[in-house]
């Protein structure tokens, strides 16, 4: 949601590798669900795309043409609005939150343009709204305007298809603290929205609740509290998932510090929490050249699938702390020049809103499926030295565990068993080292790996890469067979779940190496964990407590524990306990 060059924006990003489409979605949102799934998920509308105004750079358009929707660059119009609603719709959204702007005395602006294409659209009856008030700079709430945005959210109020919340209209605010700012006082805050509500009843409503789009932080949350908001979500949290020393972070490390985020906020605060879902972020577009931009990286159907899976776990899981309704708002349907977009791609075609209805349709609790972890009979471990290594005197090692570990407890899989087993003491571990697969991948036989696809794991992690011959890589090429060894798993059993890892080691060719696997995971749809970060600390190597330096550089205790760590999130994110 970016308004001029200096304005404080917030949320996601860009590249792709993407696939289809399906078909679901919500109507009456006061009971309600979207589809078949049990949540009601939203999108935030940033109506940049008028053509008006400066959003649709040259930049954009020549160098991110993934970006593009199939419709041009230029949305706001009655017949492309239409489309929209009946994409979104398709793919089981249940509404829109529209970035909505006053100033000057007027919310006459090309930005809020799509909001009346919506409300004239012969399409409205399949999606539901709501305005997110955009009150930064330099569209500010505040006292000598309070008056006239009340009047014109309460005829908006009246619509219809206005989503609902606790039977009463949704408002959310974009930022706590400018409306602090210009009230005066978290108490002139409350009086106004006291106010708002009052005239609400009045005009026949049941009353206003009022959302706060907020951060996991205690004085933003008590803030929030202090002046009376309803309930809480937020716009994005990017800045919780980029890894603080690198330019470029994987996605999949959004999810996992989504999680943390909303479970920080509901730890703080005793209001309602609806799941803000991050998508992406990456605003290069509306950056100078000159600027070093934190961004991710792999924001694909997969990534998208795996976001709203981890927000309907969530409210599974926590549903005494969410509205009854359910809600969940993805950022973002359209900002396409910060890198959070799902509209429809001449490039992606359909691949992002595929993700969504994907994982609106997958149940959390289907038959034959282990989504409770208390319900895992068989998990498999595929690995190299790091996983299991066999007493090699010549090399100075004497142990039969993960490599360079001091002691089998302290290794990571036997770390991984011993968490499992505290919440479900009846899981089996099948344990195998494929060493051969990663140094002549080429041409493996994959039949000796049958009698561990007999035993139809629940769960599969796959630690591989340090051993892939990189000379190779452009003669054979590591994808496809990384890919093939997935689908051999998959294929004859489509329940299973894969948490792949990349290398543990950081120099620029295994990167090249960890890079492929993330690819390759998220096209079948497995998980990803990156844990080659480990490695630049030479405390997470075994460096000193061995002569011979190819087992020096296995992980130590403490890198075999951060593995252990790293994977256990995933394990949580994935199943409900």
């Amino acid at each position: 949601m970016k308004t001029n060059r200096k304005t404080k924006v917030c949320s996601i990003l860009n590249i792709l590798l993407m696939f289809t489409c399906l078909s679901i979605y919500g109507q009456d949102m006061t009971g309600q669900k979207a589809g078949s799934s049990d949540i009601v998920l939203g999108a935030y509308y940033f109506d940049g795309w008028t053509g008006t105004t400066f959003h649709i750079t040259d930049k954009l358009k020549s160098q991110y043409p993934v970006r593009e929707p199939i419709w041009g660059w230029a949305t706001s119009t009655q017949p492309i609005v239409d489309a929209q609603i009946s994409k979104a719709a398709e793919a089981g959204l249940g509404f829109f939150a529209f970035d909505w702007y006053f100033k000057d005395g007027t919310d006459n602006y090309p930005l809020n343009h799509a909001l009346s294409l919506y409300r004239s659209s012969p399409n409205k009856d399949r999606l539901q709204f709501c305005l997110m008030v955009a009150n930064h700079n330099p569209y500010y709430i505040q006292p000598d305007n309070w008056g006239d945005v009340s009047q014109i959210w309460l005829k908006l109020f009246k619509d219809k298809q206005y989503l609902k919340v606790d039977g009463k209209p949704l408002l959310i605010f974009f930022e706590v603290s400018s409306l602090v700012d210009k009230f005066g006082s978290t108490e002139a805050v409350k009086k106004a929205f006291a106010q708002l509500k009052e005239a609400s009843i009045k005009a026949g409503l049941k009353g206003v609740s009022i959302a706060a789009c907020v951060y996991n932080n205690a004085a933003n949350l008590h803030q929030a509290e202090a002046c009376g908001f309803d309930v809480l979500t937020g716009y994005n949290y990017h800045s919780d998932g980029l890894a603080k020393d690198r330019e470029v972070t994987p996605i999949d490390s959004m999810s996992t510090a989504e999680v943390r985020v909303w479970n920080g906020i509901k730890t703080k605060s005793h209001l309602p929490y609806m799941p803000c879902i991050t998508l992406n972020w990456d605003p290069r577009p509306w950056r100078a050249d000159t600027v070093k931009v934190p961004r991710f990286s792999g924001y694909s159907m997969s990534s998208v699938y795996h976001a709203v899976h981890a927000a309907r776990k969530w409210i599974s899981e926590n549903t005494q702390r969410t509205p009854r309704e359910k809600i969940a708002v993805m950022y973002a349907w359209n900002e396409n020049g910060e890198g959070g977009w799902l509209t429809p791609s001449k490039i992606a075609g359909d691949s992002l809103l595929s993700g969504v209805k994907k994982s609106l349709s997958f149940s959390l609790k289907a038959n034959g499926q282990t989504n409770n972890i208390r319900d895992v009979r068989n998990v498999l471990i595929l690995g190299n030295s790091i996983t299991r290594h066999a007493p090699s005197p010549g090399l100075g090692w004497f142990g039969d565990w993960g490599m360079a570990a001091s002691e089998k407890e302290k290794d990571y899989v036997h770390d991984l068993i011993r968490r499992f087993k505290e919440v479900n003491p009846s899981v089996h571990f099948h344990i195998k080292t494929i060493v051969d697969f990663e140094r002549s991948y080429w041409n493996y036989d994959f039949s000796a790996l049958d009698s561990l696809a007999m035993i139809k794991p629940d769960l599969i992690i796959l630690h591989i890469g340090e051993n892939v011959p990189s000379k190779k890589l452009g003669e054979k090429p590591f994808g496809p067979y990384y890919g093939k060894l997935l689908h051999f798993f998959i294929s004859g059993n489509t329940d299973v779940k894969i948490i792949c890892t990349s290398s543990f080691w950081s120099w620029e060719q295994q990167q090249k190496i960890s890079d492929i696997i993330e690819r390759e995971a998220h096209k079948e749809n497995c998980f990803f964990v990156r844990i080659d970060q480990l490695s630049s600390d030479s405390s997470a190597m075994a460096i000193g407590k061995f002569k011979n330096h190819g087992v020096a550089i296995h992980p130590s205790d403490a890198g075999m524990k951060a593995m252990a760590d790293l994977i256990w999130q995933k394990i949580s994110d994935v199943y409900i306990k």
